[in-house]
């Protein structure tokens, strides 16, 4: 373990009050006597203070010396345990964490996720955005983990496959209407109205456009199969679109036991169809 608060020469000081001797602590530490000597001599030039007594055959510590092992054992045991702590800490489901993922695949993960992490320490806070904002915000330090669609690969990032999913057209009778309901927040959505001749409604809420499809047969809507899949109250018309969904994290994310949990959680969701 490296001592978190203690410099190199007091750490060097610290060796060598244990052993007595500038050799036997420069063979304990492998390094060079002389270099030993010159970090002892930089911190009593720092200190104002002589550290050591030398003579031929004994090395002795000053009454500063005495004063100053005190201090300085104090300051590394206190280390050693905010180290151990540390440890601890990264062993146990805790910590604060940020996500961001495509509204089309919230439904597809998020409740399954919320309800495991709920009985962790794990606090986690979640944003819906565009799939390129999330990556993006991965890439640039903002949120520690993102799930997006199709996502444009960066250097530096993890991207890791987790399952596939469409939107497809439905309406409570599975044939096509005059009224289709959209989200504006779809992925391609222009190009798919594009392909369907009908009026468009925008409806920004997946769940209010599905609640509509099942109480009248005078629309269809654009919806992504995920909140659709254990329906009989509405049918498929067509699939639209194809897209897979990927789980996106930096490289250098510290991988401790909270964060792993996190990804293998997602991992874990994967859709039925």
């Amino acid at each position: 373990m490296t001592d978190l608060y203690l410099k190199k020469e007091t750490l060097d000081f610290i060796n060598v009050a244990h052993e007595k001797s500038f050799s036997k602590a420069a063979d304990r530490s492998r390094v060079m006597q002389s270099g030993l000597s010159k970090s002892i001599k930089k911190l009593e030039i720092e200190l104002g203070h002589k550290l050591f007594v030398r003579s031929a055959r004994s090395l002795r510590l000053t009454s500063y010396g005495e004063i100053y092992l005190k201090h300085a054992l104090s300051v590394r045991d206190t280390s050693l345990k905010a180290l151990q702590e540390f440890d601890k800490n990264s062993k146990e489901l805790s910590g604060k964490f940020k996500l961001q993922c495509h509204p089309v695949i919230a439904n597809t993960f998020l409740p399954k996720l919320l309800k495991e992490l709920s009985s962790t320490g794990i606090d986690i806070e979640v944003e819906l955005s565009t799939s390129r904002k999330a990556v993006e915000a991965v890439r640039d330090g903002v949120v520690d983990v993102a799930v997006a669609i199709d996502p444009i690969p960066f250097p530096d990032l993890v991207i890791k496959k987790l399952w596939s999913e469409y939107l497809g057209l439905y309406s409570k009778s599975g044939l096509k209407q005059k009224e289709i309901l959209y989200n504006h927040q779809t992925v391609e959505i222009v190009w798919m109205l594009g392909q369907v001749k009908a009026t468009p409604k925008k409806i920004n809420n997946y769940n209010l456009i599905y609640s509509l499809l099942k109480q009248s047969s005078k629309f269809m809507g654009i919806l992504p199969n995920t909140i659709v899949e254990d329906e009989k109250k509405i049918k498929l018309i067509t699939k639209l679109k194809t897209s897979n969904c990927f789980v996106v994290y930096r490289a250098d994310m510290p991988k401790n036991n909270a964060f792993k949990h996190i990804i293998n959680l997602i991992k874990q969701t994967k859709n039925k169809t």
